[in-house]
């Protein structure tokens, strides 16, 4: 299963000829495709619906973007669609941007049904940078640690 956040409807090969996209393509023609999901306006509440399969007023209706905000994420009492695909012997990986909670130990991707992350726990950050905007301090994560020089840029 892929879960492509912010792309567009002509992002992808399969909808339009100039998008180089051959594998999420190959993965669309032998899969399903569901292309339908109605999203909150900002990403931390659209991320928990997904997950959660719950609408976002059931959920989280937070958008923090900084670790002293708190709030934010899925309650721990909430199964999610990972934990889901782990009870039935799937592997589960995280690779970019969690921002489904970040205050707690406890809502990390590995402590909510992925095997392994890589990537972002807030959000409003430079993509190269992985710094938040504003702010010092990187936000690169492997597993439940922060990726210390695992980004190239030797900070």
């Amino acid at each position: 299963a892929l879960m492509a956040d912010d792309l567009g409807y002509a992002g992808v090969g399969y909808h339009n000829k100039e998008a180089l996209t051959p594998h999420i393509d190959r993965l669309a023609t032998d899969g399903i495709i569901l292309e339908r999901f109605y999203a909150h306006s900002t990403c931390s509440p659209s991320r928990t619906s997904f997950l959660s399969g719950r609408l976002p007023i059931h959920v989280n209706m937070d958008n923090p973007t900084r670790p002293e905000e708190g709030g934010g994420g899925i309650p721990a009492a909430m199964t999610t669609l990972a934990q889901k695909l782990q009870e039935q012997d799937f592997v589960t990986h995280l690779v970019g941007k969690w921002h489904v909670g970040f205050s707690h130990e406890s809502q990390l991707p590995i402590n909510r049904g992925f095997n392994h992350s890589f990537g972002l726990l807030t959000g409003a950050f430079g993509h190269e940078s992985h710094r938040q905007y504003g702010r010092a301090y990187v936000d690169l994560w492997r597993d439940d640690r922060p990726a210390f020089g695992e980004d190239g840029a030797g900070y």
